[in-house]
């Protein structure tokens, strides 16, 4: 068969097949690996415990496709939808590398997502050393095979809170497509994440969107002001910081909304004292009266918005339109 068209039969097989047809003969195994054909992957997503590492992919080409990589003594036990393998000899962990090596090497095009679940990674669960090696160890097998890879997506989803295991997953993604960044504690005991690293990287400053969830940042507020959408949490945040969120939004032509969850208000009775007052709402629709903000966006079409509520504050751009005629749009 001609090379052009074992090509074009390539481009539509899924991983699954690409690795059946490295089994069909020796020719066709060389040719597979000389062209490296596009897998079409859409979605990775590794859920990590010290006992076994889930492997799910999902490709435009064919079914999802689901892998289970248990640690037992002696040996790997590989779980799929259809069969269970034992392997002797080989730890869980380097088995699980060499498939996701495998895939990387075969996967062109930008994927969706990217999503990583340390599910028993809490602090008070990773006290022994045998737990704390296993934990280190998969961390830097996964560091040094995207760094090898370069793997580029458009979303990545983190269920860990350790900044030095976020730093390490999001420093070896490639920038270029990133446009959503997504952290979260699974166990949600509110310890701090420092972010003072994180946010010097270039994957950061070139993403669009921000959600970090159950985890109070401590990072310094400028830091999230180039995200266009982005939701944080914050132990404390002042009047100050609001001051430079609003002059960035101002001069901001693509940004769309900010929320902040906080715990603490600090100097809030400045707001009336250099803004002025405040527009406010209450009713049956809302639980607690509501102070609006309406701010200019000079050179910009639309107004800065901003709502203060109790523990949550929100900037956002709206249409003029949007403005009743009674209120005053403040500079």
């Amino acid at each position: 068969m001609p090379d052009v068209v074992l090509k074009k039969i390539l481009d539509y097989c899924d991983l699954k097949s690409i690795f059946t047809l490295r089994k069909v003969c020796y020719n066709l195994y060389n040719f597979i690996d000389t062209v490296v054909p596009n897998s079409h992957l859409t979605d990775i997503e590794i859920t990590f415990t010290t006992q076994s590492i889930l492997l799910s992919i999902t490709s435009s080409h064919g079914k999802p496709v689901s892998i289970n990589y248990l640690n037992s003594s002696g040996g790997c036990v590989l779980t799929t939808n259809t069969r269970k393998v034992s392997v002797d000899d080989v730890d869980f962990i380097e088995m699980f590398f060499a498939d996701f090596e495998f895939i990387l090497h075969y996967q062109k095009s930008v994927l969706n997502s990217f999503q990583l679940d340390w599910s028993d990674g809490s602090q008070n669960k990773c006290g022994t050393e045998q737990r704390v090696s296993t934990v280190s160890r998969f961390f830097q097998n996964l560091k040094v095979t995207l760094k090898k890879y370069q793997l580029r997506v458009e979303n990545i989803v983190l269920e860990i809170k350790e900044h030095e295991f976020v730093k390490s997953v999001v420093s070896c993604i490639h920038p270029e497509k990133l446009q959503r960044i997504e952290i979260s504690d699974p166990f949600g005991d509110l310890s701090v994440l420092n972010l003072d690293e994180i946010v010097e990287l270039k994957q950061w400053k070139m993403a669009k969107e921000l959600s970090v969830f159950n985890i109070p940042v401590s990072s310094a507020i400028h830091y999230f002001a180039h995200f266009t959408r982005s939701n944080i949490c914050m132990e404390c945040i002042s009047f100050v910081d609001l001051m430079k969120l609003k002059e960035a939004f101002q001069n901001s032509a693509t940004f769309l909304e900010l929320i902040v969850n906080y715990h603490c208000f600090e100097d809030e009775e400045q707001l009336e004292t250099l803004w002025g007052p405040r527009n406010c709402e209450s009713g049956r629709q809302y639980d607690f009266p509501r102070s609006l903000y309406y701010f200019e966006m000079p050179g910009f079409d639309g107004v800065l918005l901003l709502i203060i509520e109790p523990f949550e504050i929100t900037f956002s751009r709206i249409e003029k339109l949007c403005v009743s005629e009674n209120i005053s749009i403040r500079k």
